[in-house]
């Protein structure tokens, strides 16, 4: 059986920090939220959204020698119109920063889905598996809302 977590984010349901707690499943939602919503530095040849060159991502990985890239490159989306394409890279950059928590051990896998809601909505669907556990399954409905105004 499946333990479905829903999190709506800013649209008054549910605030993903509001109640944070200490259960397994309270922190594994704040891990993997974490992971997504965290700015990832972008790559030094890749188009930033407002046209800028401010490429992001956490201080410590501009480090020599630092090989992580912590957080997402969801943030990369921010202007793009909501099609097939931005869908496939929202679950890519998705999958790219969830990796961690699987090469840290701390889950066992993790599969990623996009469910697109016409031309302005985009959920996400984390589905987490952990070590002699049933699954847990982490729906962010309101995505392209968090994207587009991050």
């Amino acid at each position: 059986m499946t333990n479905a977590l829903n999190y709506y984010g800013n649209n008054g349901e549910r605030d993903p920090f509001e109640h944070a707690g200490t259960t397994d499943d309270d922190q594994l939602f704040q891990i993997v939220t974490a992971c997504l919503f965290s700015d990832a530095r972008a790559d030094d040849d890749a188009e930033i959204p407002d046209g800028t060159n401010n490429r992001r991502g956490w201080w410590a990985d501009a480090y020599e020698g630092v090989e992580d890239n912590n957080g997402s490159l969801l943030w990369t989306l921010d202007r793009a119109p909501l099609d097939d394409e931005s869908a496939r890279l929202a679950k890519g950059y998705a999958e790219e920063s969830l990796q961690v928590i699987i090469d840290d051990g701390i889950v066992a896998g993790i599969v990623v889905s996009t469910e697109r809601g016409g031309t302005n909505r985009l959920s996400l669907i984390v589905e987490v598996q952990r070590e002699g556990e049933p699954p847990v399954s982490l729906r962010y409905d309101d995505l392209w809302e968090a994207i587009e105004n991050g």
